[in-house]
C-alpha cells in the first residue's frame, strides 16, 4: 500500500468519483490511476468503488472507511511535510535536477543564477536525458526533479506540473497564402 495510492483514491472521490477529473487535478494520466486503485483494491481484497461498465457509480461500504481513513493519512502526510520544512531546509543541502539538453541551454540558465543568488548554500546539481529519462531519475530517487517539455504518461508514480508555456509560431512573408486562413491548422500548414 502507497500514500500515490490513497492520495488517487482520495481525489477521485473528491472529484465527484470521475476519474478523468481527479487525473487532471493531478496531472497525471486516467489509466494510471485506475491501476494504482485496482492495485489497492486487489491488496485490500475488496472493491472501494461501486462499478458499472467501467464507470465509477458510488462507494461500497467498506470503501467509505477506507475513505475517511486515507483522508486522516493524507492530512497527517501533510503535517509531516510542513515538520519537514520547518526543520529540514534551511538554505542549505542538495538539490539534483534533472532536464533536456534544451531546457539545460536555453530556458534554465536565468532561473539556475537565480536560483543560486537566492539559495548560495544549496549545492545544485544537473542531470541531462531525453524526457523518458529524466523521468526514469527522479523515479528512482537519482533527481529530487526534472524540468522537461514533453509530457510522458508512461509514469503513473511521478505528479508532472505545468511550469511555463511554449510559444510555437509559424512565419511568412507578407501576403503569403497561410495568412488568408480563418485558423491556421496543421492540415493548412501541410498543403
Amino acid at each position: 500500500m502507497k500514500l500515490q495510492q490513497l492520495r488517487y483514491l482520495w481525489e477521485v472521490h473528491r472529484h465527484g468519483n470521475h476519474i478523468s477529473a481527479a487525473a487532471e487535478a493531478l496531472h497525471t494520466s486516467q489509466p494510471g490511476i485506475s491501476k494504482q486503485i485496482q492495485l489497492l483494491e486487489a491488496e485490500l481484497g475488496f472493491e472501494i468503488f461501486q462499478r458499472r461498465r467501467n464507470r465509477i457509480v458510488g462507494v461500497t461500504d467498506p470503501g467509505r472507511e477506507v475513505l475517511a481513513i486515507a483522508q486522516r493519512m493524507l492530512a497527517d502526510a501533510d503535517s509531516l511535510r510542513s515538520v519537514r520544512e520547518d526543520f529540514a531546509f534551511r538554505d542549505e543541502g542538495r538539490l539534483i535536477l534533472a532536464t533536456t539538453h534544451t531546457q539545460a541551454r536555453y530556458v534554465l540558465p536565468r532561473v539556475i543564477e537565480q536560483f543560486v543568488r537566492r539559495w548560495p548554500r544549496v549545492r545544485l546539481g544537473l542531470r541531462q536525458g531525453n524526457p523518458t529519462q529524466i523521468c526514469e531519475l527522479v523515479e528512482a530517487g537519482e533527481a529530487d526533479i526534472a524540468v522537461g517539455t514533453e509530457t510522458t504518461r508512461t509514469f503513473p508514480n511521478l505528479v508532472m506540473l505545468p511550469c511555463f508555456e511554449l510559444s510555437r509560431s509559424v512565419i511568412a512573408k507578407a501576403g503569403h497564402p497561410l495568412l488568408r486562413a480563418r485558423r491556421l491548422t496543421l492540415r493548412e500548414i501541410a498543403k
